[in-house]
């Protein structure tokens, strides 16, 4: 059995089974998960092309940075995919060897310990990403792949939630609102006097309409 120093670090010159593995098997495992092909589908590098590098991966000065700016992207994009927060993320990074593929790195031994890498690429990306070009890169890139392009379709969950079915009556009444609201917010401005407008009264009656299950013409 090989004896060591006490003074040397038993770690020293040990590669993990991450590390000794070929770089071209990891390729060919990752690209058979899940991720893997989550991968293939997204344009990293077009998206990272108008994106200048972090300042020390430039000048080669301070902190080296973990990752490129494929990297800084395909991050957020991991957290989205996996819904765990920023520290979550960071913990999951360090074990698990195909996120660290998606990443575009292959950490072996080490560990990340800044908690704020998430946010801290988050914030670098918002000053130069923008978002119509980053639709535009998505469609050059997935429009080869899609059938049907001429039809426009969107499902009903992707809307806001203020945003609802509009009817006559129900835009009728919602610019019926509007206008009670700008007259109450004017009046309190000026000191004038409220008129007089029966708008209580009438917003019990379209309550009770909305709650109708049948609508005849006559009511509406």
């Amino acid at each position: 059995m090989q004896k060591y120093d006490q003074n040397e670090s038993c770690q020293a010159g040990v590669l993990t089974l991450f590390e000794q593995l070929d770089l071209t098997q990891l390729e060919r495992a990752f690209s058979r998960t899940d991720l893997g092909q989550l991968y293939q589908a997204i344009p990293f590098k077009t998206l990272a092309a108008k994106i200048p590098q972090p300042k020390g991966k430039r000048s080669g000065l301070g902190r080296k940075a973990w990752m490129s700016v494929e990297g800084g992207i395909a991050l957020q994009v991991l957290k989205h995919y996996t819904r765990l927060g920023d520290q979550m993320i960071i913990h999951r990074l360090n074990a698990d060897w195909t996120m660290q593929m998606f990443c575009g790195i292959r950490l072996g031994a080490k560990m990340i310990k800044d908690k704020n890498l998430v946010s801290a690429w988050r914030v670098y990306l918002s000053r130069y990403l923008d978002i119509d070009k980053l639709q535009e890169q998505f469609v050059g890139h997935w429009k080869p792949h899609m059938e049907h392009t001429h039809v426009g379709m969107a499902d009903a969950t992707v809307y806001e939630s203020r945003i609802t079915h509009p009817t006559d009556v129900k835009l009728l009444w919602e610019g019926c609102g509007w206008i009670y609201k700008q007259i109450i917010d004017t009046c309190m401005q000026h000191n004038f006097r409220r008129p007089r407008i029966n708008f209580k009264g009438q917003k019990q009656r379209h309550l009770g309409y909305q709650k109708r299950r049948k609508r005849s013409r006559k009511k509406e």
